[in-house]
């Protein structure tokens, strides 16, 4: 009789001491590291804040976002989870982290009000990446001049599928959008330098300027002024402005991009 007396007080404290165990932060961090949705319900259901900051100010929704966990992330977005989280370290934001991973992770993100500028939808349009292109274009309204941009980007790269997604959504290409004369591109086309830069090459690739040498390929597509060129994946911020002589011959041009301007001479030939 003692001794069932004394197995089932021992039960008893097992259960109790069971029950009474502490969550901590670290519980919900590693749920999300992991993919475990049911190990971050479990942490949050006992009392962990679901904006607990982690190293670098990462929270277990940037951690998830990073790893592309759309269970858990939805889970930690129901549950009030900021949206708008950002690292110190990589300096990213959830919606940057998730962007290589998982675009129903970005779409998420997004609808819940995270911030993702024009140059994530053009340049997933421009990559071709149709599942991204759906999750944003589903996420929100886009301004008109961001669905203009990728529409011509999807187009350029000949993106047919992507280009009717964006037409559904209501972009519209520019009146001025012909392409320039092929003549003038041509004519465009060459080696420049700028000092203490490597030299770059200006190429017609498929009706676009392609400027390679600086490290990447970079397409820039015509633009409503003459002799400049917008980047087709970042038009807003990046361009080339070509400069000729009295008889009209290229004798270089401006690179105006987020890192400053930068001025090349043609290479004599």
């Amino acid at each position: 009789m003692r001794r069932a007396c004394l197995a089932a007080v021992l039960t008893l404290s097992a259960v109790v001491s069971s029950a009474a165990a502490p969550v901590s932060p670290d519980d919900l961090f590693d749920a999300a590291r992991k993919g475990d949705a049911a190990a971050a319900k479990a942490a949050l259901d006992g009392g962990v804040p679901v904006d607990s900051i982690w190293r670098y100010n990462q929270t277990a929704l940037y951690i998830a976002s990073f790893r592309g966990h759309a269970d858990v992330v939805r889970l930690l977005l129901d549950r009030g989870a900021s949206a708008a989280a950002q690292d110190t370290f990589y300096k990213m934001t959830a919606v940057q982290a998730a962007a290589e991973k998982s675009p129903e992770v970005v779409g998420m993100l997004v609808a819940k009000g995270a911030k993702a500028d024009d140059g994530l939808l053009i340049s997933a349009a421009v990559e071709g990446k149709a599942p991204m292109v759906k999750a944003l274009l589903g996420a929100k309204t886009w301004p008109a001049d961001a669905l203009e941009s990728a529409l011509l980007g999807a187009e350029a790269k000949k993106k047919t599928e992507i280009a009717s997604m964006l037409k559904a959504a209501g972009a519209k290409a520019p009146a001025n959008a012909a392409p320039v004369d092929a003549a003038v591109l041509n004519s465009l086309a060459g080696k420049y330098q700028a000092p203490n830069m490597p030299v770059a090459t200006i190429a017609v690739v498929d009706g676009l300027l392609q400027m390679s040498g600086l490290g990447r390929s970079i397409d820039f597509r015509s633009g409503p002024e003459a002799d400049t060129f917008p980047s087709l994946a970042s038009p807003k911020t990046d361009k080339l402005v070509f400069s000729r002589d009295g008889e009209g011959k290229v004798t270089g041009f401006e690179f105006v991009s987020t890192f400053g301007k930068f001025t090349f001479k043609a290479v004599a030939k």
